[in-house]
């Protein structure tokens, strides 16, 4: 197996994996894990390819970026803390994208996302339905007004709402 095909392989189950994250215990969700495995296996090759991905107009705008929230967060006055995990967030989204940008088959990963929308949307219906294992994903239900809110496998109803509606120019 090549390192290209490893890599779209860890992307794919990535992908597949962000709408069914278990809740996190003590240690590392699932979907963390993957993203620890990706590391591993991304960074050596940014490394190598770090020329090629320097040329891309996208890539280097995210490093400008990241590099502006590093700097914003080493000058915070006040929570600190807070601005160092931000730029760990948004660095880790920068090499999520280079990770993405070293992939030949992007139909790939746009299928599987399609897929994991689908699955997600079903379970999500038969969660809302009252058939789903709302444990496993959330520790309780949101309400508005009375009402239940749609969460399925995400957390939070807004988190599933706005993963839906990234989804759907995806799936379409």
């Amino acid at each position: 197996m090549t390192a290209d095909s490893i890599l779209l392989l860890i992307l794919c189950a990535l992908i597949a994996a962000i709408p069914f994250e278990f809740r996190a215990t003590d240690y590392l969700s699932n979907l963390q894990w993957i993203f620890v495995v990706l590391t591993g296996v991304v960074v050596p090759l940014v490394i190598q390819k770090a020329r090629k991905l320097l040329t891309m107009r996208p890539v280097q705008l995210a490093v400008l970026f990241a590099a502006t929230q590093w700097v914003s967060a080493a000058w915070a006055p006040e929570f600190t803390a807070n601005a160092l995990k931000g730029a760990a967030r948004i660095s880790a989204g920068v090499l999520l994208m280079a990770a993405v940008m070293l992939v030949r088959s992007h139909g790939k990963l746009l299928r599987v996302w399609a897929y994991a929308s689908v699955a997600a949307a079903v379970y999500g219906i038969a969660d809302f339905a009252g058939f789903g294992f709302a444990q496993l994903f959330h520790e309780i239900n949101y309400y508005s007004g009375g009402a239940l809110r749609l969460s399925g496998s995400f957390e939070y109803p807004n988190t599933a709402a706005a993963y839906f509606a990234m989804a759907i120019p995806v799936a379409w």
